[in-house]
């Protein structure tokens, strides 16, 4: 099944986006509810794709955050070449500081953050 089956399939769902309304009487929410999915052809077995596509969205995003991050801190942590290091911006002493090459070991540290943030983010 192809990524556009999938949206097609997910745009279905998106009418009932509307219902979430707080202000709205719960029975109001209910009755529109229901006549939705009566007047809908939905199936569990749509619901079931959808619902497996967004996990194995998810989980690819929670592994690609591990591996940002285990990638920034192996950049961090392990010395690399002077060739490398295009320039050191703040010195902590004569012979070491931060270089650009940490700065973008902690924008992929931070970047793996985001992406396990927003896996878990409901």
């Amino acid at each position: 099944m192809s990524v556009q089956d999938f949206k097609k399939i997910e745009n279905k769902f998106r009418q009932f986006d509307g219902l979430k309304n707080k202000d709205v009487i719960e029975e109001k929410v209910l009755d529109a509810f229901i006549l939705q999915l009566n007047e809908s052809n939905l199936d569990s077995y749509s619901a079931f794709k959808i619902k497996v596509y967004r996990r194995l969205i998810s989980i690819f995003s929670f592994f690609a955050g591990l591996v940002f991050i285990v990638l920034g801190l192996a950049l961090i942590i392990i010395p690399i070449p002077k060739a490398f290091e295009i320039k050191t911006i703040f010195y902590f002493n004569p012979q070491d500081g931060l270089t650009i090459s940490d700065l973008f070991a902690l924008a992929a540290i931070l970047l793996g953050n985001l992406f396990i943030y927003n896996t878990f983010k409901k």
